[in-house]
């Protein structure tokens, strides 16, 4: 199957400050725009796009302070120009050279100037960047998480010292970052989005600090959308990241089942290979409304054009002043075996309530299908039990 080249980016107003972004280029192409617009770059992604070769999504500026970049670097010649240059790492992009099939950097570097202590590591698990951040009092600058040549996943990172309120994570969903966003009342000052290859989904990586002011970040994004979105809100990149996601056919249901002073979200992705996706949460509306834990139970259906319905369903506790999340992620061989079924076409019900008691919102689903004369001929429970039925 095909895969199609989508961006997660982030955003701010442009203010008058003139900028460029480019997408789908190779190096060459990025220096020749730098010499036709006469900038600097402020972030580079590096991403193998679908004819295997190397391309770059880049963001510029006009500038006069001394800089240089560079791509197709091993950790090692990173360092050297670091040393040679007497230079500070802004931005660093790991990729998988197709060529050599080693681990390669781009980077942009500024001169030293007055840059406090500050570190860079190429190639640490997600446990090693909180080690590292512990070990040096540092804050990170920039994260950037890749597939390694042993196909685990890496991370590529800058921290150095500073002080104000910041977070990172790492393993998010695009659901996840936006409540972490919300709790922490902040903004993401950089993100990178990976292919988790635990279970083929897509997840992000982010620093996020406390912040004012507008801004806005997007992801699932296509080249063209990203333009759109910068001249419709005359705003101009801050941080972008490029990832690759397969072009088979899906499904995404999303919704906000909100009940008993409960603001919630859902999503559900299905994929033709039977691959499916089902997370959301639910966070107190109000204070008053978190100051005991309340239960919530959801169930999310689909029936195809047999009268086979395909069940997602959870239920949980939000603790006092906290956050019911869930997270599913796997593959259903019945799922793909029956994919043209739902492809044909399904009709989407969900439910919440508040209580654990899923049984008794199942029920009122399948009485909303017997009032639309949709008559129930199977079940296929694929996420949490409702009723009782045998899952095939």
């Amino acid at each position: 199957m095909s895969s199609q080249v989508e961006f997660a980016a982030v955003m701010v107003p442009e203010n008058g400050q003139e900028s460029w972004s480019y997408n789908g280029i190779t190096g060459a192409q990025v220096g020749q725009f730098l010499t036709q617009n006469k900038a600097m770059l402020t972030d580079i992604d590096a991403y193998i796009d679908n004819d295997n070769t190397l391309k770059f999504v880049v963001a510029m500026e006009p500038g006069s302070e001394t800089w240089w970049w560079w791509w197709g670097q091993t950790a090692d010649q990173v360092d050297q120009l670091l040393a040679q240059n007497k230079a500070v790492l802004k931005k660093v992009s790991p990729y998988i050279d197709p060529a050599d099939k080693t681990l390669k950097f781009a980077v942009i570097m500024t001169a030293t100037g007055s840059a406090s202590s500050w570190w860079w590591y190429p190639r640490l698990t997600g446990e090693q960047v909180g080690q590292f951040l512990t070990q040096n009092k540092a804050m990170l600058t920039a994260i950037s998480a890749y597939i390694d040549t042993d196909a685990t996943l890496k991370f590529a990172v800058i921290m150095a010292q500073g002080q104000g309120a910041w977070w990172w994570w790492w393993g998010q969903t695009g659901p996840q970052v936006g409540q972490l966003l919300t709790q922490n009342n902040a903004m993401l000052t950089d993100i990178s989005a990976y292919i988790d290859p635990s279970d083929n989904t897509l997840k992000f990586a982010v620093i996020m600090a406390q912040g004012q002011g507008a801004w806005w970040w997007w992801w699932g994004q296509t080249g063209p959308q990203v333009g759109q979105l910068l001249t419709q809100n005359k705003a101009r990149l801050a941080a972008v990241s490029a990832y690759l996601v397969s072009s088979e056919n899906s499904i995404t249901l999303n919704g906000n089942p909100n009940v008993s002073g409960l603001n919630g979200n859902a999503t559900l992705t299905l994929l033709e290979s039977g691959a499916y996706s089902f997370s959301g949460s639910w966070s107190p509306s109000n204070p008053f409304t978190g100051l005991i834990p309340q239960d919530v139970n959801f169930v999310m259906t689909l029936r195809d054009v047999r009268g086979t319905v395909w069940t997602f369903a959870t239920s949980g506790t939000v603790p006092i002043e906290g956050t019911y999340s869930f997270n599913n992620h796997g593959t259903n061989p019945s799922l793909a075996a029956n994919w043209q079924f739902l492809q044909l076409g399904y009709t989407a019900r969900d439910q919440v309530n508040a209580g654990l008691d899923l049984p008794a919102t199942w029920t009122a689903i399948v009485n909303w299908y017997n009032q639309n004369e949709q008559t129930i001929d199977g079940v296929v429970e694929v996420v949490g039990a409702i009723a009782g039925a045998v899952a095939s």
